[in-house]
């Protein structure tokens, strides 16, 4: 087999901050129960989650009953009734923060929608994902996100379930930053240092399940979307274009094929547009070379 490893990096460096996540267990894996229960129910009142609390209905704590959008554990905002989870977090007054999650929904009752209220500061916004055609076995998740602006030194943020069954909207990998593009120089001490975003010279697909996709790599939580990505052969074909494409887990840009079939080893040109949670867009072009 022939391997080639990465050994230069193109490296970007943004000049915003990132930041230390300012939510605790926002992707619910704190908790005191044992692991290969399926699903939990948690009523009101219960300390099962750390940090969260249930201060309406129940909520059900899931693990292998449906995989996670990361980690072992989400959660159904409906238990045997609609739920209400809220969590405290420390803010400084007049300062803005970017919030985001990952949004399912459970598919085995009910309508087509599962929806969700969500407030935090001067934001309440509804949230919806549509689950037809999805399953427990194929959950599809959605990255969600908004802003607030902080009114006191404690903000409450909160997930309220809107429906009314057994089967509500599923949560993850909940994350707040604050974004430090719109803090006064006073508050820029909330912020913490900057994060970098690293592309591949080089990469081989050759199925060994090391860096065999052309992805985004390093830090990229302070990415909201890819606007645009395009790619050329040498002979100035475009052969790849991913357009307004949200950053979830998956931070991959090319695999080495064109309409299903595999390209030859050689350079390849591209241009990289991605927006910051700031609403800041950067560009990047370079060349990435493909070794087979």
């Amino acid at each position: 087999m022939n391997r080639v490893f990465i050994s230069l990096l193109s490296l970007i460096t943004l000049v915003i901050p990132s930041n230390a996540q300012i939510i605790k267990n926002g992707g619910f894996e704190s908790n005191t129960l044992s692991q290969n229960r399926g699903f939990t129910v948690i009523k009101k009142g219960r300390k099962t989650l750390k940090h969260w609390k249930v201060v309406k209905g129940e909520i059900d704590l899931v693990d292998n009953y449906w995989s996670a959008f990361s980690g072992g554990y989400s959660i159904d905002l409906n238990g045997y009734s609609s739920g209400t989870i809220t969590q405290n977090i420390r803010t400084v007054p007049g300062a803005t923060y970017y919030v985001s999650f990952q949004l399912s929904g459970n598919p085995e009752c009910g309508d087509s929608i599962r929806s969700l209220m969500v407030s935090a500061g001067n934001h309440q916004s509804e949230y919806g994902i549509n689950i037809l055609g999805t399953s427990r076995h194929a959950l599809q998740w959605r990255k969600q996100s908004f802003r607030f602006t902080a009114i006191d030194s404690f903000t409450t943020l909160t997930f309220s379930s809107l429906e009314e069954n057994n089967c509500g909207a599923i949560l993850d990998d909940i994350k707040v930053l604050v974004d430090c593009a719109c803090l006064t120089c006073d508050h820029r001490d909330s912020c913490f240092d900057g994060f970098s975003v690293h592309l591949p010279s080089q990469f081989s697909p050759d199925g060994d399940g090391l860096d065999d996709v052309f992805s985004i790599s390093g830090n990229p939580d302070g990415i909201l979307r890819i606007v645009e990505f395009t790619l050329f052969n040498s002979w100035g074909v475009q052969l790849v274009k991913l357009e307004n494409q949200d950053v979830v887990s998956d931070l991959s840009l090319w695999d080495g094929t064109h309409n299903g079939t595999e390209q030859n080893s050689g350079a390849y040109s591209f241009t990289l547009e991605l927006q910051l949670i700031n609403g800041q867009t950067i560009t990047r072009t370079g060349i990435v070379h493909l070794l087979r």
